[in-house]
Formats: C-alpha cells, structure tokens, sequence
C-alpha cells in the first residue's frame, strides 16, 4: 500500500483503539450517575438498580466476549503472518489487545442495554403526567441515545478502518453493528414503552369518564344570582379543565426520550448505513 494509505490506516486504527476504551468509561459513568434518578422510580430502591446494572462492571463478562472475539479473527490472523513475522507479531501480542478493548466495549454495551431491559421490568412508582410528559423516565432515554450515538460513532471508525484495507469481512461486521444499534435504541425500551403506553390509555380513559361527569363540585350561592348564568359559568369551566387536560394526557410520550432528537438519529444512522452498504457492494463488486 502507499505510504499515506499505511499511516491513515494506522491512525484511525489507533483512533478506534482509544475511542473503544474511552467509551467503556463513558458508558458506565452515565450508568453511575443515573443511578439516584433510578433508584427513587423502583420500590426496592437501589437493589433493582443493582440487579439491573450490576453487570456493566463485570470484568467475567468481558474477557469472555474478548475471548470469542479472538477466537472468530485468529484463523484469519494466522492465515496472514504465516511467512510474516511481524504479522505473526501482531497476531500474538497486538491482536489479544485490540480484541481485549473491542470485546470490553462490545460487553459494557451490551450489558448497559440489557440493564435497560431489566429496569423496565421492575415495577416503578411513575411520576404524575401533569409533573413530567415523559414519567420521570428520562434517565434512561438519555442511557440508551448516548449508548446508541456513541457506538455510532466507534462503528463509523470501524468501517472507516476496514474501507481502507478492502476488507469486506469487517465492512459487513461493522453493517451489522450499524443495524444492532438501530434496533437497540428501542428493544431495551420496549417494557417501558409498553408502561407508558398504559399510562397514556388509563389517563385517556379516566378523561373519558370526566367529561360525562361533573369536574367541579356546586358551589353554594345566596340565592341572588341568575341561575341560568351560574350553569354557564360551570359550563365554562368544566370545558377550561377538559381542554387543560386534554392537551396534557395528548403530550405524555409513550418512549423516555424526546421524539425529534430521536427522529434526527435514526435518520443519520438509515443514512450512514445506506451509504455503508453501497461502499460494501463496490468494494465486493472490484475483488
């Protein structure tokens, strides 16, 4: 390869090694800092958070995606550096490493999502609709975007790393991480989402059931008012309150995160992705 070609190669090669690492950090920071908001939704306080979450620290869990991770790459490592000593080198020592910070990355990930899977199954003390349109369940909309922006993010790197060396193996892999994250900004939410959408239909229903009722109660007068003037005005203002909370129950959202910047993601990953399957088919196409 040409020169250049080597030296970007093995920049953003060390460009994804540092982004991996970095995000196992990231990742589980923004897990520990939730952790108080979390807490206070579940009755058994922190030990739901800890029976959800309590994986993302494993370091169990780690070496063993690393090791299947090294163990799906050393046959194609071994291939290449059988009359290469430096390759054989890399295959020895440099790949475990590498294979170490992906595998670390791939678990924390992972992990993080499946602790949104479980903290959605725990019953949860929700906040009122008229308190918060989203329950109180923004932390874990904010868990799951920024584990999905994110691994965006390292999987663009990766593909980028893979475009320069013509490897459609991990051109395809990376395409296959690019679709996991799309579908991992919602399957971990789908039991929250299901709490939501309950939510959302109860209050419909208990609006339903108002408007045929009396929203306030008679209030007593001296007798010199105008009847039909003081219907009206109850008329008035039980439609006042119907509006109010229509308009409320209309806005309570049935994810734990904010629609628009939701949208914008998807649409840049359906983007990116598209573009990612064009380069894979060109790339195959002129082998």
């Amino acid at each position: 390869m040409p020169a250049v070609q080597v030296l970007l190669e093995i920049a953003i090669s060390t460009w994804t090694l540092f982004l991996g690492m970095y995000l196992v950090r990231y990742w589980r920071l923004k897990v520990m800092t939730a952790k108080p908001k979390l807490s206070s939704l579940s009755p058994n306080g922190e030990a739901a958070y800890n029976r959800a979450f309590g994986l993302v620290s494993s370091a169990k869990g780690a070496l063993l995606v690393a090791f299947v991770f090294y163990l799906l790459y050393f046959p194609i490592l071994s291939a290449l550096s059988e009359n290469n000593p430096v390759s054989l080198f890399g295959a020895i020592v440099l790949s475990p490493l590498s294979t170490l910070i992906y595998g670390t990355t791939f678990w924390v990930y992972l992990s993080g999502l499946w602790g949104l899977r479980r903290f959605g199954l725990e019953p949860l003390n929700l906040r009122r609709f008229y308190e918060d349109k989203i329950l109180g369940l923004r932390p874990l909309g904010q868990i799951a975007l920024s584990f999905a922006g994110t691994f965006f993010v390292l999987v663009i790197s990766f593909f980028g790393l893979s475009l320069l060396s013509a490897d459609i193996y991990n051109m395809a892999v990376a395409l296959a991480c690019m679709l996991l994250a799309l579908a991992m900004l919602f399957l971990p939410l789908w039991g929250i989402h299901e709490k939501m959408s309950q939510v959302k239909q109860q209050e419909q229903a208990s609006l339903r059931l108002r408007s045929i009722q009396p929203m306030i109660a008679a209030p007593k007068y001296s007798g010199m008012e105008d009847p039909q003037v003081l219907s009206r005005i109850e008329e008035l203002l039980r439609l006042q309150a119907t509006i109010v909370l229509e308009d409320k129950v209309s806005k309570i959202s049935v994810w734990p995160f904010e629609t628009k910047v939701v949208e914008r993601l998807v649409a840049v990953i359906v983007s990116v992705a598209t573009i990612m399957l064009a380069k894979l088919i060109q790339v195959a196409f002129h082998l």
